[in-house]
């Protein structure tokens, strides 16, 4: 009787653990100092990145979180994407490697005239490896103020695992008017990470529930 109370407790407390280790960052963007640093975590490199087609590009320090962030005055329309867009690379380093994707976050906010501001931003995705170039992965409703926003796009999905040939993203964002009025909308604080891995102590756990189980029978 003991024994099975033993294995059952295990196997309880085995299922309120945490699944998993947290994520691990690949890839880390702030604006600083008039343009975007880049910072490449071990294993991995990341590009610099690109700004095409914008109308207007400035710094601001209106910006969603703390410091300054980059602000894009432009005359598309926040309801239309055109060629408007950040984009950067990620790979391993060395080459040849493997990533297995789990999230990109930004943050992201809207200002102009008025208290309703409408804005949204769409992702695109181009696996290096696979030569089917840019598809679109997300599109965010329209953001009707100047509330701080925490973007967050899944990469969880198997088109995101095992990449071979690195991957590069391209954030387009739109903002509500024209740019005779002053709306902007601004971007910072880029973030690519991985799948979480499941825990060293998870996998001991787990071999003592079947340990027990074991021992039961």
């Amino acid at each position: 009787m003991k024994r099975a109370l033993s294995s059952i407790a295990a196997l309880a407390f085995l299922a309120i653990l945490p699944s998993s280790a947290s994520a691990a960052l690949v890839a880390h963007y702030t604006f600083t100092s008039g343009s975007f640093a880049s910072t490449a975590f071990s294993g991995y490199s990341a590009s610099t990145i690109t700004e095409t087609g914008f109308t207007s590009v400035n710094t601001t320090t209106s910006a969603p979180g703390a410091g300054a962030a980059r602000a894009i005055t432009l005359d598309q329309l926040g309801t239309t994407f055109g060629p408007d867009y950040y984009e950067f690379t990620i790979q391993t380093s060395p080459a040849g490697g493997t990533l297995n994707l789990g999230q990109l976050s930004f943050a992201y906010n809207a200002s102009g005239s008025g208290a309703t501001v409408q804005s949204r931003y769409q992702v695109h995705y181009d696996d290096l490896s696979d030569g089917a170039g840019f598809q679109e992965l997300y599109t965010s409703p329209l953001t009707n103020s100047t509330t701080d926003l925490t973007a967050t796009v899944d990469l969880s999905a198997p088109a995101f695992d095992n990449l071979t040939g690195g991957i590069t993203f391209r954030i387009y964002v739109a903002d509500g008017s024209s740019d005779s009025n002053g709306s902007s909308s601004r971007i910072d604080d880029i973030m690519v990470d991985t799948v979480p891995e499941p825990s060293g102590a998870l996998f001991g756990l787990i071999g003592l529930g079947g340990f027990l189980l074991r021992r039961r029978r």
